[in-house]
This record gives C-alpha cells, sequence and structure tokens, in this order.
C-alpha cells in the first residue's frame, strides 16, 4: 500500500472516529443554536408541567395544550431550518461517496452473479443426476429382489406348498424399493459452500387458505380517505372497521 493510500486511510478513519464529536462542537459554537436550544429546553420543561385530561370540567388545559403544541412546533422548526442545509449537504456526499463505491465494485459484483448463478445451475444439475441415478438403482435392487421372490414362490407352488407360496407371492409384490444414497459428485472446495433458499410462484390465488391472503392495506388506506365511512362497504361490508380521529394541526 501507498504512503498516500496510507494516508487516505488514517484521514478516514480519524473522520469515522471524530466525525460525531466534531460535528457537535461545530454546532455548539453557533451562537443561533444555543439560543434555539435554550427556548426548546424551557418550552420542553413548560410542556411536561401540562396535561389534558378527556374530563376536564374546562377548556383552561386544551386552551395551554395548544399554545405549548404551537410554541414546541416553532421552536423545532427554527432547529430544523438550521440544520438542515448541513443534513442536505451530507446525504449529497453520502450519494456520491456511494455512487464512487458503485463503480467500482460492479463490474466485479456483475461478475460474481453471474458465475454463481451458472455453478449454481451446475450443481443443481448434478445433484439431478445423482438422485435419478440413485432411483434406478432403487427400482433394479427392487425388481431383483421382485424377481428373487416371484421365483421362491413359484418353486414352492412347484413343490406342492400352495400356502407358503401365496405368502412369498403376495411379499413379491409388495416388495419395497431400498433408500440408495450416492455420493455427490460436486467437488468440495475449500471457502465455498452451498445454502439452501428455497422459493415459491402463485400458482391460484383462489386455492389459498384465508390467513395467507395478505389485506392489501396500502389500497384500503387510499380508499378509506377518499370514501371515508363509505370504504367499509365498497372494500367489503363487515372486513374493515371505519372510524375518524382528529388530529391537531398547529401553525
Amino acid at each position: 500500500m501507498t504512503t498516500a493510500a496510507l494516508t487516505l486511510n488514517e484521514q478516514a478513519l480519524s473522520l469515522q472516529t471524530d466525525l460525531k464529536t466534531a460535528l457537535e462542537a461545530f454546532f455548539e459554537q453557533l451562537p443561533e443554536l444555543s439560543s434555539i436550544t435554550a427556548q426548546s429546553a424551557v418550552l420542553v420543561t413548560q410542556a411536561k408541567a401540562l396535561s389534558v385530561r378527556k374530563n376536564d370540567p374546562d377548556d383552561t388545559n386544551y386552551i395551554n395544550a395548544a399554545d405549548s403544541c404551537k410554541a414546541l412546533k416553532a421552536v423545532n422548526d427554527q432547529f430544523d431550518a438550521l440544520i438542515t442545509p448541513y443534513v442536505e449537504k451530507a446525504h449529497k456526499l453520502h450519494k456520491t461517496l456511494t455512487g464512487i463505491r458503485t463503480s467500482y465494485m460492479q463490474p466485479a459484483d456483475q461478475e460474481r452473479t453471474r458465475l454463481n448463478g451458472e455453478r449454481s445451475a451446475w450443481y443443481s444439475e448434478q445433484e439431478r443426476i445423482r438422485r435419478e441415478a440413485a432411483q434406478r438403482e432403487a427400482e433394479e435392487a427392487r425388481q431383483r429382489e421382485e424377481a428373487r421372490l416371484l421365483e421362491e414362490a413359484r418353486q414352492l407352488e412347484a413343490q406342492g406348498d400352495k400356502q407358503a407360496a401365496d405368502e412369498v407371492f403376495e411379499e413379491a409384490v409388495n416388495v419395497v424399493a431400498p433408500v440408495i444414497v450416492l455420493p455427490s459428485t460436486v467437488p468440495q472446495i475449500q471457502g465455498t459452500s452451498f445454502r439452501s433458499v428455497w422459493k415459491w410462484e402463485l400458482k391460484d390465488k383462489s386455492k389459498l387458505k384465508p390467513e395467507f391472503i395478505i389485506a392489501d392495506e396500502k389500497g384500503i388506506g387510499a380508499t378509506v380517505r377518499a370514501m371515508h365511512n363509505t370504504a367499509e362497504m365498497i372494500c367489503g361490508t363487515g372486513a374493515i372497521r371505519v372510524w375518524e380521529d382528529k388530529i391537531p394541526i398547529d401553525k
């Protein structure tokens, strides 16, 4: 690694370590931020002393809470106006850096994706061949055992032992193929392994059990906002409940 690269790396590590501290120190030096912070602390303390109970006999607490919310929003608007320009610049820097990172990494990532797809397909094909070979061997073993039993039954019948012949014949008819597992032909490569990823595709939505049918919450929400109570009928009578909340908006 070159001296320039080492210097850049050291700078990056230093920036990562000290960025939060440096930013806090920078903002603490802004006189307007100190003033807004002091206002906010006072307003938060005042707000904590307020409470609006639904069974209050008069509207004093309700009005005081409204005034407090407006003041709290106003002070946060000042924070936002002061800090957001720095946030936007940092966001642009973040996008620039991630773009540079992508430009360096993308060619290698694309080739890894292609090769991994081809390796996965080759692995799956080798496993298919192995399974089919095992099935063939199992079936051949079953047929051999069936033939052996049938021959034994024939001999027993020829000897006049009809009952024993019938029993052996029944065994031959119901003979089961043995379980045969062949070793994998895929080479073992140090540092490389495969993990199973189970996937699915929808064939017939009408056959899904109800618990697997997910409500279109985004679509329902849009319908409720547009149609209000009528949405209960539009989305399906009895399927949803619609109600109205009043949310204070302070300006």
